[in-house]
């Protein structure tokens, strides 16, 4: 009979997992703690991938290059790694013009001399340069290059856990080639696919935990935890009461399993 041979080697990210009781409320939070520590971090979350800062910030620009007078995008753009406008530039841009769409008040303000007029005619010139390539490009080809030759992919891998964050936008960019495998074709039809994976939960949750190779902490529930084994297992949040409130009810059920 063949023994199992046993080695020692040092511990890695992927060997530990963090377990909570429930961890739609407190893994964003254990999340948020890792990272800040640039510690790579996984766990599942519903529509979590699509709102992660990187992928939201590419979505916005896609929005924007469809269609410019969207205002949430286009405000999510200029504040973004793409124009890098102060709050306070944007504040200035748009004034008292409550009724003025963002758009034009960028075209208007475009028009004056000072630093902020420049950027904003670099805004329009960038916006106008990928509504070009977005009429003749595929989705892939158009993703590919906003993520990878406008310096946003490197800006990604500087954020706190950037591994995990460059391997989100690689996972977008494996999302437009799944869509130019479909029927459909497009911009306007490739957002109008996110929105209906983002409308039915149906999510990527970060990459699969594959943005350091698969070397990241995992933070999950016990529940999803059963049938799966980690070497340092780290239970949390074992300060919180029971809920025994079904067993203060008048009628207590109880259901006796037997083999």
């Amino acid at each position: 009979r063949r023994q199992r041979q046993m080695c020692i080697r040092d511990s890695r990210y992927r060997d530990i997992v963090i377990l909570l009781r429930s961890d739609k409320k407190d893994a964003p939070g254990y999340a948020a703690a890792l990272n800040a520590h640039n510690i790579p971090c996984v766990y599942s979350k519903t529509t979590g991938y699509f709102d992660s800062y990187e992928v939201s910030k590419v979505l916005d620009l896609l929005r924007v290059i469809d269609n410019p007078r969207q205002e949430i995008p286009l405000a999510g753009v200029m504040r973004s790694f793409f124009a890098a406008f102060t709050t306070e530039e944007l504040a200035v841009i748009k004034g008292r013009k409550r009724r003025t769409q963002l758009y034009d008040c960028v075209i208007e303000y475009a028009g004056r001399e000072d630093d902020t007029a420049a950027r904003c005619r670099n805004l329009l010139d960038f916006i106008e340069h990928y509504r070009k390539i977005s009429r003749v490009a595929t989705i892939n080809e158009l993703i590919s290059d906003i993520i990878y030759n406008s310096g946003y992919y490197e800006y990604a891998g500087t954020m706190t856990g950037g591994k995990l964050r460059k391997a989100n936008l690689e996972m977008l960019v494996q999302k437009a080639r799944e869509f130019e495998k479909t029927s459909y074709s497009g911009l306007f039809n490739f957002l109008r696919y996110i929105e209906r994976l983002q409308k039915y939960d149906i999510d990527i949750t970060d990459s699969q935990g594959m943005g350091d190779n698969g070397d990241s902490v995992r933070v999950m529930s016990i529940h999803k935890s059963k049938g799966l084994e980690f070497p340092v297992v780290i239970v949390a949040g074992l300060n919180k009461q029971i809920n025994k409130m079904d067993a203060r009810s008048r009628i207590v059920i109880c259901l006796l399993y037997t083999s």
